[in-house]
C-alpha cells in the first residue's frame, strides 16, 4: 500500500514521473528510478527500491522525507508518519546506524524497541542510559522531537556499485569489543560447523540455508561460502521453493567477487523456484542490462585504488605508534621526525614497519633529495636479524633494475644498520588486493606480474634468488603502475650455473614452494616462480590456493592436495592462463617453470603492452 502522505500528493506531471520511473526499475535501470521517484516525491517507493539496492542508510533518510521539516512531538504525528519512522529505525539499524535507530524510537515513546536495538548492537552502557531515562548522548533529534533531518553518518556514497558490496560490520564508538568480537567468532564457528555437512545428508539444504543467511547478515561473505553452496547450482538436487532465497544470496556473493555470469545463473534458478521473486528479478535485470561494464568498474577499481592510496589518519597514527613501541635507541635518543642519523639523514616520518626492520622517509642532506631509509629495529641485534640485514645491504647494492627497488647507499653508525633506498610512491600489491576485496581483471594482474618477473629474472641473471616473493613485497607505484620488487632480506646469492645451496627453511610459508616447505636444501629461480605463481592465483581469484596458516597443517595440505584450478573460482580466466598458473604451482620443481624468461613469454598474450624496463 502507498503511505505518500496527503501533504506531498503528486499532481498530475509527478504521477507521469512515478510511471516513468516504475518503468525503468521494471528495465533494470535502478539508478534512474530512484532519482525520478524522488523528483516525484514518492517517497515509499524511493524508500523500498533503496531497500532492495541495501542502501539502507539513504532508505532511512528517505523515510524521513515524510516528516515536518519543523521538529514536532510524536504526539502530532499520523499513523502514517508514525510508521515512517519505524521504517527510518528499521533502516537505519540495518545501516549499522544504532544510535539513530534507537533515538527514533526513544523519541517516539517506544522505549523497549530502543533497548532491543542497543541489546542487539552489543551496547551495553547505551542500554542502561535509556533504562535509566537519561538521554543518548549522541540523539540526533536531542529535544525529543522528531523531523525530516538526517542523522549523522547516514550520508551515503551514490556510486551504483555501492549495491555490489556486503554490509559492513556493526561498528560504534561505545560499543562492547569483546561482546561484538565474541558474537563474531561464534557467528564464524556456526558457519565452519554448518559448512561440514555433507551433501548427501538429508540436511545440507537446511545447512546452506543457514550459511547463506548467516554470512549475509554478518558480512562474512567468502569464497568458501560461494564454494559450499554451488551444489545448488551443480548437483541433481531438490531444491524447495525457501532455497530460492539462497539461491539469491550465492548470487549477490558471486557479483561481490567478480563472477557476474555464475552470478545470472544462481538468479536464474533463483526465478526457476519462485518466477516472482522481485530481488532475483530485479539484480538479473541489472545484469543483462547493466548500467556500469562489471569488468570496467573492476579495472575502475584497480586503477582508483592505487591513485587514491594515501593512508588514513588512524592509519598513521597507528604506525606512529607502532614505530614508538620499538623505537631506536642510540646515543642521541629514540628516532622520530627530526632526528639526524649516520650524520647525514633527516627522519620526516615513519613509511612502514616489518619483522626486523623500520623504514623512514628522510632526507639525505648528501644527496639533497628525499629517500627512504630502512634501519635495523632496536632489540633485533641477535645474530640472525643481523646477518639478514647485512645480507640484504651486499645483495641490494649489487642490484641495478627497474623493477627492482633501487639501493644508494648502506652502512652501520654507532651500531645502528642502515640502508639508504629510493622512495616509493603507490601501493603495495597486498593492499591493492586487500582494498579491492575481489578478484582482479586478467589484464592488469598479468601486467602486474609481468613486470616482478623482469625483475627477478634479472636478479637470477646474477645469481640471486629473492625467497621471499609476497605481495607485500612488490610495490606498485601511482601514476605509472610500474613494479618493484622489495625486500632481498632473505635473499641468497648463490651459483647461478647450479642454483642450488644448503640453507634453512625461512620466508613466508604460504607462499613457499613445496620443496622448501620440506626443508629441502634445492634453492632456485623455480623456487620464486613457485612464490608468483601463489601471488598470481589471489590475484585472479581474490582466495588463497592452500588455506592453512600453521605449517604442519600447511605442509600436509600443499603436498597432498590439488587447490582448485584458478578458472573454477573466476570463469574470466581463460584456459591458456589457467595451464600456467598451475604450471607455476606445480608440487614436483622438474615439472614447475625453471626460468622466468619462459613465463613471460607464456603470458605475452594476456598482457601485450605491459611497461618496458
Amino acid at each position: 500500500m502507498s503511505v505518500t502522505p496527503t501533504s506531498s500528493q503528486p499532481v498530475p506531471a509527478w504521477d507521469s514521473l512515478r510511471s516513468a520511473a516504475r518503468r525503468l526499475e521494471e528495465q533494470g535501470q535502478l539508478e534512474q528510478a530512484v532519482i525520478l521517484y524522488g523528483r516525484a516525491s514518492a517517497w515509499d517507493d524511493m524508500a523500498l527500491l533503496l531497500t532492495e539496492l541495501e542502501r539502507h542508510a539513504q532508505a532511512g533518510n528517505t523515510w524521513l522525507r515524510f516528516l515536518p521539516a519543523v521538529p514536532v512531538a510524536a504526539s502530532s504525528l499520523s499513523p502514517l508518519e508514525i510508521d515512517a519512522v519505524r521504517r527510518a529505525s528499521a533502516a537505519y539499524q540495518k545501516a549499522h546506524l544504532f544510535d539513530a535507530a534507537a533515538s527514533l524510537l526513544i523519541n517516539l515513546g517506544d522505549t523497549q524497541g530502543a533497548i532491543d536495538v542497543l541489546e542487539a548492537a552489543g551496547m551495553k552502557a547505551d542500554v542502561e542510559l535509556v533504562r535509566s531515562g537519561s538521554p543518548l548522548p549522541d540523539n540526533p533529534w536531542p529535544t525529543g522531537k522528531l523531523s525530516n533531518l538526517s542523522p549523522p553518518g547516514a550520508r551515503e556514497d551514490n556510486d551504483p556499485t555501492n549495491e555490489l558490496r556486503p554490509p559492513a560490520a556493526p561498528q560504534h564508538a561505545r560499543s562492547d569489543p569483546g561482546v561484538l568480537a565474541a558474537k563474531r567468532a561464534h557467528v564464524e564457528r556456526a558457519i565452519e560447523a554448518l559448512m561440514g555437512v555433507a551433501m548427501d545428508d538429508p540436511h545440507f539444504l537446511d545447512a546452506c540455508d543457514q550459511v547463506a543467511k548467516l554470512a549475509w547478515e554478518h558480512g562474512l561473505m567468502s569464497v568458501r561460502v560461494a564454494m559450499f553452496l554451488e551444489p545448488l547450482l551443480t548437483e541433481p538436487l531438490e531444491l524447495r521453493m525457501e532455497d530460492a532465497d539462497t539461491l539469491y544470496t550465492l548470487g549477490r556473493l558471486y557479483e561481490r567477487i567478480g563472477l557476474h555470469e555464475k552470478a545470472s545463473i544462481a538468479y536464474a534458478h533463483a526465478l526457476a523456484l519462485q518466477p516472482k521473486h522481485r530481488a532475483a528479478s530485479m539484480r538479473s535485470a541489472r545484469l543483462k542490462n547493466p548500467q556500469i561494464d562489471p569488468i570496467q568498474a573492476v579495472e575502475d577499481a584497480f586503477s582508483n585504488t592505487i591513485e587514491n592510496s594515501e593512508p588514513s589518519q588512524a592509519d598513521r597514527q597507528s604506525l606512529e605508534e607502532a614505530v614508538s613501541h620499538s623505537t631506536f635507541e642510540f646515543n642521541l635518543g629514540p628516532i622520530e621526525p627530526g632526528s639526524t642519523v649516520a650524520d647525514r639523514f633527516v627522519i620526516l616520518q615513519a613509511l612502514g614497519e616489518g619483522g626486523c626492520g623500520v623504514v623512514f622517509k628522510a632526507h639525505d642532506q648528501r644527496r639533497d633529495d628525499d629517500i627512504a631509509l630502512k634501519v635495523l629495529r632496536a632489540g633485533s641485534s641477535e645474530h640472525r636479524a643481523v646477518k639478514r640485514f647485512q645480507r640484504e645491504m651486499e645483495i641490494s647494492a649489487k642490484l641495478s633494475h627497474p623493477n627492482i627497488v633501487k639501493t644508494w647507499d648502506s652502512g652501520v653508525w654507532r651500531n645502528l644498520h642502515w640502508i639508504a633506498m629510493e622512495v616509493l610512491d603507490g601501493l603495495d600489491l597486498g593492499g591493492l588486493i586487500r582494498r579491492i576485496g575481489r578478484p582482479l581483471p586478467v589484464g592488469p594482474s598479468t601486467t602486474l606480474i609481468q613486470q616482478a618477473l623482469w625483475g627477478l629474472s634479472y636478479a637470477h641473471s646474477v645469481g640471486v634468488v629473492h625467497r621471499d616473493i609476497k605481495p607485500s613485497n612488490i610495490f606498485v607505484l601511482r601514476g605509472t603502475h610500474n613494479v618493484k620488487v622489495l625486500d632481498f632480506g632473505l635473499a641468497l646469492a648463490v651459483d647461478k650455473s647450479r642454483f642450488t645451496r644448503t640453507g634453512t627453511t625461512v620466508g613466508s610459508p604460504r607462499y613457499m614452494a613445496p620443496e622448501r616447505l620440506r626443508g629441502g636444501t634445492e634453492t632456485g629461480p623455480w623456487t620464486d616462480l613457485y612464490s608468483i605463481g601463489v601471488v598470481l592465483y589471489r590475484m585472479l581469484t581474490a582466495t588463497m590456493p592452500f588455506k592453512n596458516t600453521d605449517l604442519a597443517p600447511l605442509l600436509e595440505e600443499v603436498a597432498t592436495v590439488d587447490p582448485p584450478p584458478a578458472s573454477a573460482l573466476n570463469p574470466a580466466i581463460p584456459p591458456e592462463l589457467d595451464a600456467i598458473v598451475a604450471r607455476l604451482l606445480a608440487k614436483r620443481p622438474d615439472e614447475r617453470y625453471r626460468d622466468a624468461r619462459e613465463v613471460l613469454k607464456d603470458l605475452e598474450p594476456f598482457a601485450p603492452d605491459p611497461p618496458k624496463p
